[in-house]
């Protein structure tokens, strides 16, 4: 049988503490961000300042900017894009996108007509 103690409740009281003081570094652990050494580094230097806390909480949140390139997918064709059987949309590897208006398509080479 479980007997309480006053000590439980202290500890009890650490972990939740400990657990919410770090919420910053957790969330950059989890988002992967970036970021993630400088968060844990700002969190446990400021984050008992409320201001260093929230600061921290922002960088975690904080996306990063600039063009991001997506990762050369394995069902990429080799050959380049494939294009839907109605001519519409294009395979790039990942989606369906629009082809655009038909390239037109110039006459063989030969003699002209009516010549």
């Amino acid at each position: 049988m479980f007997v309480f103690h006053p000590g439980h409740l202290w500890s009890l009281f650490l972990l939740v503490y400990f657990a919410l003081y770090f919420v910053p570094t957790i969330v950059a652990a989890v988002r992967r961000s970036h970021l993630v050494v400088p968060v844990a580094a700002v969190n446990l230097l400021f984050g008992w300042t409320f201001i260093g806390w929230v600061i921290a909480l922002v960088m975690a949140l904080i996306r990063p900017s600039g063009p991001s390139i997506a990762p050369p997918s394995p069902y990429a064709p080799q050959g380049g894009p494939i294009l839907s059987p109605d001519g519409r949309y294009l395979w790039n590897g990942y989606q369906w996108i629009p082809a655009g208006p038909p390239a037109e398509v110039p006459p063989p080479p030969g003699p002209a007509p009516g010549g």
